[in-house]
């Protein structure tokens, strides 16, 4: 998931470089990360549900259900930005992982 890898970045201090990274490795990435927080935002609340039907049928043939774990906690912390239709990435991503105060 974009929005998870770019603040882990973040939090470590990384984001630069990574950007770098994917200006050369897959360009386009960074802007789509910053249109998948506006995109998603707003609407983040409603896949709880969905990624907890998706970790359900991994899990039903043995299959590791981290990604939709994963999906879930994130789609989670976004919850706040229900109906707000201009999240920025930063907002987004300081629900993710906190700024270090």
């Amino acid at each position: 998931m974009l929005l998870a890898v770019r603040a882990l970045a973040r939090a470590e201090s990384i984001e630069e470089a990574l950007l770098d990274e994917w200006a050369i490795s897959l360009p386009g990435t960074a802007e789509r990360s910053e249109a998948t927080a506006q995109m998603t935002a707003f609407k983040a609340w409603r896949f709880d549900g969905e990624m907890a039907e998706i970790a359900t049928a991994f899990a039903a043939h043995d299959l590791p259900t981290g990604f939709g774990d994963a999906g879930r906690e994130i789609f989670g912390r976004m919850a706040g930005f229900k109906g707000v239709e201009n999240a920025t990435l930063d907002a987004v991503l300081d629900v993710l992982v906190p700024p270090i105060t």
